[in-house]
Protein backbone atom coordinates (compact mmCIF):
# COMPACT_ATOMS: atom_id res chain seq x y z
CA UNK A 1 0.00 0.00 0.00
CA UNK A 2 2.89 2.30 0.44
CA UNK A 3 4.63 1.56 -2.50
CA UNK A 4 1.61 2.14 -4.61
CA UNK A 5 0.97 5.47 -2.60
CA UNK A 6 4.57 6.62 -3.51
CA UNK A 7 4.70 5.56 -6.90
CA UNK A 8 1.15 7.25 -7.42
CA UNK A 9 2.22 10.10 -5.46
CA UNK A 10 5.37 10.49 -8.02
CA UNK A 11 2.43 10.55 -11.06
CA UNK A 12 0.46 13.31 -9.57
CA UNK A 13 3.50 15.54 -8.50
CA UNK A 14 4.21 15.75 -12.35
CA UNK A 15 0.66 16.13 -13.36
CA UNK A 16 0.18 18.56 -10.74
CA UNK A 17 3.46 21.25 -11.87
CA UNK A 18 3.04 20.26 -15.13
CA UNK A 19 -0.53 20.96 -16.34
CA UNK A 20 -2.21 24.29 -15.85
CA UNK A 21 -5.79 23.12 -15.95
CA UNK A 22 -7.10 22.59 -12.48
CA UNK A 23 -9.85 20.32 -14.08
CA UNK A 24 -7.70 17.80 -15.75
CA UNK A 25 -5.57 17.95 -12.52
CA UNK A 26 -8.99 17.29 -10.25
CA UNK A 27 -9.64 14.27 -12.84
CA UNK A 28 -5.97 13.00 -13.03
CA UNK A 29 -6.43 13.14 -9.05
CA UNK A 30 -9.75 11.16 -9.35
CA UNK A 31 -7.88 8.22 -10.66
CA UNK A 32 -4.98 8.11 -8.30
CA UNK A 33 -6.79 6.70 -5.03
CA UNK A 34 -4.10 5.48 -3.63
CA UNK A 35 -1.85 8.79 -3.19
CA UNK A 36 -2.01 10.44 -0.87
CA UNK A 37 -1.18 13.96 -2.50
CA UNK A 38 -3.80 13.47 -4.82
CA UNK A 39 -6.55 13.23 -1.71
CA UNK A 40 -5.37 16.45 -0.12
CA UNK A 41 -5.51 18.07 -3.21
CA UNK A 42 -8.84 16.72 -3.96
CA UNK A 43 -9.84 17.76 -0.43
CA UNK A 44 -7.94 21.16 -1.42
CA UNK A 45 -10.53 21.88 -4.44
CA UNK A 46 -13.04 20.68 -2.79
CA UNK A 47 -12.95 23.27 0.10
CA UNK A 48 -11.87 26.07 -1.98
CA UNK A 49 -15.50 25.31 -3.89
CA UNK A 50 -17.45 25.46 -0.70
CA UNK A 51 -15.28 28.23 0.36
CA UNK A 52 -15.91 30.51 -2.92
CA UNK A 53 -20.03 29.69 -2.42
CA UNK A 54 -19.77 31.01 0.92
CA UNK A 55 -17.30 33.73 0.77
CA UNK A 56 -18.72 35.10 -2.82
CA UNK A 57 -17.51 38.97 -3.82
CA UNK A 58 -16.77 39.98 -0.49
CA UNK A 59 -14.29 42.25 1.17
CA UNK A 60 -10.75 41.91 1.33
CA UNK A 61 -10.75 40.92 4.91
CA UNK A 62 -11.66 37.44 3.55
CA UNK A 63 -8.57 36.59 2.28
CA UNK A 64 -7.12 35.78 5.45
CA UNK A 65 -10.12 33.62 6.51
CA UNK A 66 -9.89 32.12 2.88
CA UNK A 67 -6.49 31.04 3.83
CA UNK A 68 -7.03 29.63 7.19
CA UNK A 69 -9.88 27.45 6.61
CA UNK A 70 -8.47 25.89 3.47
CA UNK A 71 -4.90 25.28 5.60
CA UNK A 72 -6.89 23.22 8.28
CA UNK A 73 -8.88 21.35 5.60
CA UNK A 74 -5.49 20.37 4.40
CA UNK A 75 -4.23 19.13 7.86
CA UNK A 76 -7.18 17.57 8.69
CA UNK A 77 -6.76 15.26 5.10
CA UNK A 78 -2.96 15.07 5.49
CA UNK A 79 -4.06 13.67 9.21
CA UNK A 80 -6.32 11.17 7.55
CA UNK A 81 -3.83 9.52 5.26
CA UNK A 82 -1.05 9.46 8.13
CA UNK A 83 -3.63 7.20 9.83
CA UNK A 84 -4.46 5.34 6.68
CA UNK A 85 -1.55 4.33 6.50
CA UNK A 86 0.23 3.83 9.61
CA UNK A 87 -3.42 1.31 10.36
CA UNK A 88 -1.46 -1.61 10.06
CA UNK A 89 2.01 -0.71 10.77
CA UNK A 90 0.84 -0.79 15.06
CA UNK A 91 0.66 -4.53 13.90
CA UNK A 92 4.64 -5.03 13.78
CA UNK A 93 5.33 -2.67 16.78
CA UNK A 94 2.71 -4.94 19.43
CA UNK A 95 4.80 -7.91 17.69
CA UNK A 96 8.38 -6.46 18.17
CA UNK A 97 7.44 -5.16 21.80
CA UNK A 98 5.54 -8.17 23.04
CA UNK A 99 6.85 -11.25 21.55
CA UNK A 100 10.61 -11.16 23.49
CA UNK A 101 8.35 -11.07 26.74
CA UNK A 102 6.29 -14.40 25.15
CA UNK A 103 9.84 -16.02 24.93
CA UNK A 104 11.01 -15.00 28.41
CA UNK A 105 7.56 -16.41 30.17
CA UNK A 106 8.49 -19.60 27.82
CA UNK A 107 11.97 -19.73 28.83
CA UNK A 108 10.52 -19.04 32.33
CA UNK A 109 8.35 -22.47 32.33
CA UNK A 110 11.18 -24.05 30.64
CA UNK A 111 13.43 -23.92 33.85
CA UNK A 112 10.31 -24.61 36.21
CA UNK A 113 10.38 -27.66 34.27
CA UNK A 114 13.91 -28.36 35.11
CA UNK A 115 13.89 -28.12 38.10
CA UNK A 116 10.46 -30.16 38.63
CA UNK A 117 12.36 -32.88 37.21
CA UNK A 118 15.05 -32.19 39.37
CA UNK A 119 12.28 -32.24 42.01
CA UNK A 120 11.23 -35.74 40.66
CA UNK A 121 14.51 -37.58 40.17
CA UNK A 122 16.30 -36.43 42.85
CA UNK A 123 19.25 -35.40 40.91
CA UNK A 124 20.84 -32.82 39.11
CA UNK A 125 22.21 -34.65 35.85
CA UNK A 126 22.40 -33.50 32.38
CA UNK A 127 19.39 -36.00 31.20
CA UNK A 128 17.30 -34.88 34.00
CA UNK A 129 18.04 -31.02 33.08
CA UNK A 130 18.75 -31.07 29.61
CA UNK A 131 14.84 -31.03 28.42
CA UNK A 132 13.37 -28.37 30.48
CA UNK A 133 16.67 -26.14 29.81
CA UNK A 134 15.79 -26.95 25.91
CA UNK A 135 12.45 -26.04 26.39
CA UNK A 136 13.49 -22.84 27.57
CA UNK A 137 16.23 -22.27 24.87
CA UNK A 138 13.42 -22.89 22.07
CA UNK A 139 11.09 -20.63 23.37
CA UNK A 140 13.72 -17.24 23.95
CA UNK A 141 14.70 -18.15 20.41
CA UNK A 142 10.83 -18.51 18.88
CA UNK A 143 10.22 -14.82 20.89
CA UNK A 144 13.55 -13.53 18.85
CA UNK A 145 12.64 -14.90 15.56
CA UNK A 146 9.53 -12.90 15.68
CA UNK A 147 10.34 -9.60 17.28
CA UNK A 148 14.08 -8.81 15.15
CA UNK A 149 11.99 -9.07 11.73
CA UNK A 150 8.68 -7.09 13.04
CA UNK A 151 11.17 -4.20 14.51
CA UNK A 152 13.30 -4.07 11.39
CA UNK A 153 10.21 -3.79 9.10
CA UNK A 154 8.61 -1.62 11.51
CA UNK A 155 11.34 0.88 11.64
CA UNK A 156 11.49 0.70 7.84
CA UNK A 157 7.96 1.39 7.69
CA UNK A 158 8.19 4.40 9.74
CA UNK A 159 10.64 5.83 7.27
CA UNK A 160 8.52 6.03 4.37
CA UNK A 161 5.08 6.91 5.85
CA UNK A 162 7.46 9.77 8.21
CA UNK A 163 8.84 10.41 4.31
CA UNK A 164 5.38 10.48 2.44
CA UNK A 165 4.27 13.37 5.88
CA UNK A 166 7.00 15.13 4.80
CA UNK A 167 5.54 15.61 1.24
CA UNK A 168 2.08 15.86 1.77
CA UNK A 169 3.26 18.40 4.68
CA UNK A 170 5.67 20.43 1.65
CA UNK A 171 2.26 19.93 -0.92
CA UNK A 172 0.33 21.92 1.41
CA UNK A 173 2.83 24.62 1.63
CA UNK A 174 2.90 24.84 -2.11
CA UNK A 175 -0.99 24.93 -2.73
CA UNK A 176 -1.41 27.41 0.04
CA UNK A 177 1.07 29.78 -2.03
CA UNK A 178 -0.16 28.61 -5.47
CA UNK A 179 -3.97 29.87 -3.86
CA UNK A 180 -2.53 32.71 -1.82
CA UNK A 181 -0.78 34.14 -4.60
CA UNK A 182 -3.73 33.89 -7.33
CA UNK A 183 -5.98 35.56 -4.13
CA UNK A 184 -3.05 38.89 -3.77
CA UNK A 185 -3.13 38.90 -7.49
CA UNK A 186 -6.75 38.48 -8.34
CA UNK A 187 -7.02 41.39 -5.07
CA UNK A 188 -4.67 43.86 -6.71
CA UNK A 189 -7.04 43.38 -10.36
CA UNK A 190 -10.44 43.69 -8.27
CA UNK A 191 -10.12 44.83 -4.99
CA UNK A 192 -11.98 42.14 -3.41
CA UNK A 193 -11.59 38.01 -3.31
CA UNK A 194 -13.33 37.18 -6.39
CA UNK A 195 -12.12 33.44 -6.06
CA UNK A 196 -9.32 31.69 -5.99
CA UNK A 197 -9.54 29.28 -8.26
CA UNK A 198 -12.62 27.83 -10.96
CA UNK A 199 -15.22 25.58 -9.51
CA UNK A 200 -14.69 22.44 -10.30
CA UNK A 201 -17.45 19.50 -10.19
CA UNK A 202 -17.36 17.35 -7.12
CA UNK A 203 -19.47 14.61 -9.31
Amino acid sequence: MIKRSSRESRKFQKLFWSSQDVQQIFKGARKMKESCLAEVFRQGVMELNRLKKAVGPKSLHAGQEFINCLARTLQMSTNSEIQRLTKAVSFLATTGNSAPFIGLFGTVVGILTAFHSIGEKGSANLAVVAPGIAEALLATAMGLLAAIPAVIAYNYFVSLIREAETDMVNFQSDFLNLVERDILAKTARAKAVAGPIEVVREG
